[in-house]
């Protein structure tokens, strides 16, 4: 559907402005691009069942044509999340992920076999030694990274930014939403590993999306409905806790959507990636109504999965807060952009839209029509010259049906994954099982700054503010981190004092992507945090207007949203050393950081031993920094 079927023809002042904000945009996406084109954090011996499950089922798909994944458990080693399943020629092991990642990846892996075949240089056999065996998995996880999460995550938000101008046309407000997405939240340390929860999100968004703009148009069309139905359906094809907020957005699209042709695409669409997830449990598990959890081979994770119906119980209040307030994983205090989103979320008629779309009749459904056409007047009752062009009562409707639809998906998938036994997720960043539903907090955010921004000039330069401090300060709680490790212990209660700010002074980062070409220096990774906080620095140069009072507010507000992360709480005991010691004994690659830096300027002469025994402390090895203190001491 074309973004114009509803609009009017652009002016030549609009145009102008286009073609002056288009080297903005070059330039903020240029930036925001290093951080998914440099970045590895790939940490083999960690052994990340997250990922290497769902990698294992790529490879056997591939190198067994089959959905068990004995074959790469035989030759890899063992990993986590994979089901033991009884059978009569006897027991085998299939993966509990959601399949449709890993079968999105198969071509890329059956690609990479091919080049490897024609350079020489094959998948090692089952009996090759086990160093051979580890060398793919890390080529495979790496290329797999790339090409089916890191790739198609950016560019999702070249995307995004154009979807978000139905929502403001504000590009400084935009440019702040997509940003504090894409390096303000765990999307991008999901976005840096073979893991579904990114891709989940992008899926959220466009079942969102699709059927707001086919709400748009003049006329009823089956395609974008149906591509609708396959973002939703494949929701829970990626990840299986995102079929709650798959539910929301089924209930909006078929209320959003025109006619018996369009809700018959859109089931259809939903329909297939369903049915091909029920294919893929009957022939892992035996049952094509059934997930594997109940046969994972770990106990204690088999144990837990028995509760209720597949750990799911009664909602839990307490989990839910935690969840979005929670000073260290929280949604809304790593990423606090998106607590905007209540500005929208929490307005009385959006409310009301809220509680029209209730799991009823078709005819109920429709019935929320002639509700609709005030809701978004709520948010924006001096909106004129500044509202989108698409300003007729359809589009209205459209608009206030899609943020409900938003407010609607989210909340279920909060109260879905608050009520399992498994909420906090483990290892992880941030809400890991909410980071499918966090994009569709973007419109809801925009939609409520634009509620503050048209109600004059003054307070559209605090909007700007606001929306350009919190960016910032996404980046630095909720986004940051992701850059070094894309996994966490539950332990660590401020991962910006307690990982962060350790590692950057420690020099202590991953694997680049000029590493291939020869750089083995640390300095190309740092590009990457460059770059997000280059791609804000572009959005404030957009302001027009108090440029200096507006950017000094946003970093203002930027500072006082980020101090409470440099802190832990009172009373809390500190696990961060011991866990970064963990991560420096496997970390990858070795021998760039400062402690291996002192500790060979040490074995040239005892100069250095001062500086061992700081680095010893930063890297959470308190032996070795007594020692290190000791050897200085004897040396003086």
């Amino acid at each position: 559907m074309s973004d114009r079927d509803d609009a009017p023809a652009p002016r030549p002042a609009a145009a102008k402005r286009g073609a002056a904000l288009r080297p903005s945009l070059v330039a903020f996406f240029a930036l925001l691009a290093l951080p998914y084109a440099l970045v590895f954090p790939y940490l083999g011996d960690l052994n990340n069942p997250n990922e290497t499950a769902r990698l294992y089922l790529t490879m056997a798909l591939v190198d067994d044509a089959s959905v068990r994944v004995d074959g790469p458990l035989r030759r890899q080693g063992w990993t986590n999340d994979l089901a033991l399943v009884p059978a009569p020629e006897g027991a085998y092991h299939a993966c509990v992920k959601g399949p449709a990642l890993s079968a999105l990846a198969a071509p890329v892996y059956a690609l990479e076999g091919a080049l490897a075949r024609l350079a020489g240089r094959p998948r090692p056999g089952d009996a090759a030694p086990p160093d051979e065996q580890a060398e793919w998995l890390r080529l495979t996880a790496l290329t797999l990274q790339f090409f089916t999460v890191h790739v198609p995550c950016f560019a999702f938000l070249l995307w995004l930014e154009r979807r978000l101008r139905a929502w403001s046309a504000d590009a400084v407000l935009r440019l702040a939403a997509v940003a504090a997405l894409g390096v303000g939240t765990n999307y991008l340390a999901y976005s840096l590993l073979f893991a579904s929860h990114a891709p989940a999100a992008v899926a959220a968004f466009v079942a969102l999306d699709l059927p707001f703009r086919a709400a748009l148009s003049k006329r009823p069309r089956g395609a974008p409905a149906f591509a609708a139905g396959l973002a939703a359906g494949s929701l829970p094809a990626l990840e299986y806790t995102a079929a709650a907020p798959a539910l929301g957005l089924a209930l909006g699209a078929l209320a959003a959507l025109r006619g018996r042709r369009e809700r018959a695409a859109f089931l259809a669409g939903l329909a297939l990636p369903l049915g091909l997830l029920a294919l893929y449990q009957w022939r892992a598990y035996g049952d094509p109504l059934a997930a594997g959890h109940r046969l994972l081979e770990t106990e204690p994770f088999r144990v837990v999965s028995e509760r209720g119906f597949y750990t799911l119980g009664a909602p839990n209040p307490r989990a839910a807060l935690a969840l979005l307030f929670d000073g260290g994983f929280g949604l809304f205090a790593t990423s606090p952009f998106f607590a905007l989103a209540a500005l929208a979320a929490l307005s009385p008629r959006v409310l009301a839209a809220l509680r029209a779309l209730r799991p009823r009749a078709p005819a109920a459904l429709r019935a929320l029509r002639p509700r609709a056409p005030a809701a978004l007047r709520a948010l924006s009752p001096h909106a004129r010259g500044l509202r989108p062009p698409a300003s007729r009562p359809r589009a209205r409707r459209a608009r206030a049906l899609a943020l409900a639809t938003a407010a609607l998906a989210f909340a279920l998938a909060l109260v879905g994954v608050s009520s399992s036994a498994v909420w906090r997720g483990g290892w992880t960043i941030g809400p890991r099982y909410l980071c499918a539903a966090t994009a569709l907090l973007a419109p809801l955010a925009l939609a409520g700054l634009e509620a503050v921004a048209r109600r004059g000039a003054g307070p559209r330069a605090f909007a700007r503010a606001l929306a350009l401090g919190l960016a910032l300060a996404s980046f630095v709680r909720g986004g940051a981190v992701g850059l070094f490790v894309t996994t966490l212990p539950e332990a660590i209660e401020r991962p910006v004092a307690q990982v962060l700010v350790p590692f950057l002074r420690l020099s202590l980062v991953p694997h680049h992507a000029l590493e291939p070409l020869g750089v083995g220096a640390a300095w190309p990774f740092f590009l990457a945090p460059a770059g997000a906080l280059g791609a804000l620095v572009v959005a404030a140069r957009l302001v027009a207007r108090g440029r200096a009072a507006t950017s000094a507010a946003a970093l203002g507000l930027a500072a006082a949203a980020a101090w409470p992360a440099l802190r832990l709480p009172a009373g809390a005991v500190d696990h961060g050393p011991a866990v970064r010691s963990f991560f420096y004994d496997l970390w990858e690659p070795r021998g760039r950081d400062a402690l291996a830096r002192a500790l060979a300027r040490a074995a040239r002469g005892p100069g250095a031993w001062g500086e061992v025994a700081a680095a010893a402390e930063l890297a959470g090895k308190p032996g070795l920094a007594a020692a290190a203190r000791e050897a200085a001491g004897a040396g003086q």
